[in-house]
């Protein structure tokens, strides 16, 4: 389906505003603590509590950049084949820069390895979380247009599965498996087979599609979807604080012990994911984008705060 210049073009622009967003997000929380450790050279080395919840709350946010990329891939209105290579690269780009805040902070080490692993990773990290965003949008007919375009009629075919559709996912996949098969090779050793690694990121490919149905979709549906968004939103808000005492809860189910300042930690960690990408949807929402569902008005249209 060919697209409309005149809706591709603010389709670039919210490219460019992911992007600088991106990048404001990290580094503000990132400068704090450099200007912090050049004033006070021993605040890292005692390491207390605080900067923990600090650094939990920066994994969030950067977290919930990399969910508004993935939505942004799957429900965007530029073509699929520039959509998602261009969402790789903003990903490598903002995972460099959170990277490099936290090795410059002392918070991490050996930048460059996990850097070049999780580089070859990304395809898969990002299929395994949009998969049941590309559910919604096959399915549903799930996709965002700008404004003045969401009262154009739908193509007759969109929706249908067709050729194009067969090879571009057979390209997806075949992409997908040959980064990750790189990384598995990477990382194998006489300890850690392949096969042990493939293990492991399927169960983390899972655990991803997860997040992207418990996460990512709540937070379109009550920015996009819902007819009521400011309900929505606070039902997403207080699902958010439920989601966040019941995690911890999964490390008595695997055997380990609870601390009281888990929950601290799950609620900074869950809050920083789950506002950035309901804030950064609004923002987009108020930019003028709409989600079109197929057979049904453009909810923008009926919407109640």
């Amino acid at each position: 389906m060919s697209k409309n210049p005149s809706d591709v073009a603010p389709d670039i622009r919210l490219v460019a505003l992911v992007l600088i967003g991106a990048a404001a997000t990290v580094i503000s929380f990132v400068t704090p603590i450099l200007v912090v450790k050049l004033l006070i050279p021993d605040t890292f080395s005692e390491r207390p509590p605080s900067w923990a919840l600090i650094t939990l709350l920066l994994v969030g946010v950067t977290a919930g950049q990399f969910g508004l990329l993935a939505i942004w891939g799957v429900f965007g209105a530029l073509h699929w084949a520039v959509r998602l290579p261009l969402m790789l690269l903003i990903a490598a780009w903002l995972f460099a820069i959170f990277l490099f805040g936290m090795a410059a902070a002392d918070l991490s080490a050996g930048v460059v390895g996990v850097y070049a692993r999780n580089l070859l990773l990304l395809p898969l990290m990002f299929a395994g979380v949009q998969l049941p965003l590309w559910i919604a949008r096959v399915v549903l007919g799930w996709r965002l247009v700008f404004g003045p375009h969401a009262a154009e009629p739908e193509p007759s075919r969109a929706g249908q599965f067709g050729l194009q559709h067969l090879l571009g996912a057979t390209t997806a996949v075949a992409v997908v498996l040959a980064f990750t098969q790189t990384a598995v090779l990477l990382v194998s050793s006489p300890h850690n087979r392949p096969a042990q690694v493939w293990t492991s990121l399927l169960i983390s490919c899972a655990v991803l599609a997860a997040l992207g149905l418990l996460a990512a979709l709540p937070c379109v549906w009550a920015a996009f979807v819902a007819r009521r968004r400011g309900l929505a939103t606070a039902i997403v808000a207080g699902y958010t604080v439920v989601c966040a005492i019941l995690a911890p809860f999964v490390i008595v189910l695997g055997g380990g012990w609870l601390d009281p300042d888990h929950f601290l930690a799950s609620f900074w960690l869950h809050a920083g994911a789950m506002s950035t990408m309901l804030g950064g949807l609004h923002v987009v929402r108020a930019c003028g984008y709409t989600m079109l569902r197929r057979g049904r008005p453009a909810p923008g249209d009926r919407a109640r705060v």
